[in-house]
């Protein structure tokens, strides 16, 4: 029974993580005062506790940012099946074949490499979506006019997705959420 307590304060109470010493006025991993007042131990509890809330909805908000990666991937191969009775063959047709593949597998990549860095693939998304419409805009602007409420759409969810991912790691630092 002796051993249980000793296992009890020899872990934090709010990770769980094994503290360094008796001493440690703060856990090292999370930051909970270890020698603070109950009340300001209760208040870490309850931050900690609205913090992790707030990190799950970011998660969300990144996941559909995620999501909004592969469904750009998805509508670039829309045309694919369009070319070929479009009566565009030769070089023209090969070089919009491999142009749509290679936009479709960058932003797959993209969307899994968002799961382990989401503030930087996301922001690259965004870059590339906005290159494309940069593109797009110039070779033809009126092709451009149809587009623009979707783009609006794909804009902020990316940028929300974004702001998430900054609020997430700053959560992440904070209170070590994984």
């Amino acid at each position: 029974m002796q051993n249980q307590t000793t296992d009890k304060q020899d872990h934090c109470k709010a990770c769980n993580h094994i503290l360094q010493s008796s001493s440690q006025k703060t856990c090292n991993h999370c930051g909970y005062p270890l020698q603070g007042t109950q009340e300001e131990q209760q208040h870490f509890l309850v931050y900690r506790e609205v913090s992790q809330i707030d990190f799950e909805s970011h998660q969300k908000h990144i996941n559909s940012a995620r999501n909004i990666l592969l469904y750009m991937a998805l509508i670039i191969l829309i045309p694919i099946p369009i070319l070929f009775f479009t009566g565009i063959h030769g070089n023209s047709l090969l070089f919009a074949l491999i142009n749509c593949i290679a936009m479709a597998i960058l932003f797959i990549g993209l969307a899994m490499w968002s799961v382990i860095k989401p503030t930087a693939a996301l922001v690259t998304g965004l870059c590339l979506y906005l290159g494309m419409i940069a593109i797009k805009a110039t070779i033809d602007l009126q092709s451009v006019k149809p587009d623009i409420l979707f783009g609006i759409i794909i804009t902020l969810c990316l940028v929300n997705g974004i702001h998430s991912s900054l609020k997430a790691d700053k959560l992440v630092k904070e209170y070590k959420f994984s």
